[in-house]
């Protein structure tokens, strides 16, 4: 969440309301007839919007460090064992496993809480030109995971190992380097600092 800026904050608080209103919308238009629980034309309408949404919500509930997890216990009388259940890829299970729809909207809106509390930090970050310059700089560090990716390798996993994190920092510490060199030379700092560490070193 520390990457967005305050316009991708903003959107994201647009988008999980939107949803949650949508989700609601979609189990409001269900109906019930002894005990069964069908679709109708208009929640089949929802359900489908709520499918091109899910999964970016899941990661947007991700990113603002939220769990969508919900431990399950079976009734006695159905059986079975309990199990932690990831309730945003379940949405449409949720009657099936007894699970209350406010479930989901507390999850949310916690999300939606968190990017809410960001909006401050969001605002310094976006016109902060050092931040800027580290997302330049972190999709720079990207650049060969995402070629090993395209290659057909798990881009990821080697991002993730102990040598890609290394790698990953040296890349980083390099691009920073120079990035800041090619600053301070525009500025003229760079050649005044020069003049300085030789008559330092003289």
């Amino acid at each position: 969440m520390k990457q967005l800026t305050i316009f991708s904050v903003k959107k994201r608080i647009k988008t999980l309301e939107e949803f949650k209103v949508l989700v609601i919308k979609y189990f409001k238009s269900r109906k019930s007839h002894i005990g069964e629980v069908y679709e109708t034309e208009e929640s089949l309408k929802y359900r489908s919007e709520i499918n091109l949404l899910v999964s970016k919500i899941e990661q947007y509930v991700f990113d603002a460090d939220i769990s969508d997890e919900y431990f399950y216990t079976p009734p006695p009388v159905v059986g079975g064992y309990a199990h932690r259940l990831k309730l945003l890829p379940n949405i449409f299970n949720l009657t099936a496993f007894q699970i209350s729809l406010h479930q989901v909207t507390d999850i949310l809106e916690r999300a939606s809480a968190q990017y809410q509390d960001d909006i401050t930090h969001a605002k310094i970050r976006t016109f902060n030109p050092f931040f800027w310059f580290w997302l330049i700089i972190l999709k720079i560090s990207s650049i060969p995971f995402a070629l090993l990716s395209s290659a057909g390798f798990d881009g990821d996993k080697v991002r993730n190992s102990f040598v890609g994190k290394i790698l990953k920092l040296i890349i980083e510490s390099v691009a920073v380097t120079s990035g800041l060199v090619t600053i301070l030379s525009g500025l003229g700092i760079m050649e005044k600092l020069i003049s300085v560490l030789k008559r330092v070193g003289n």
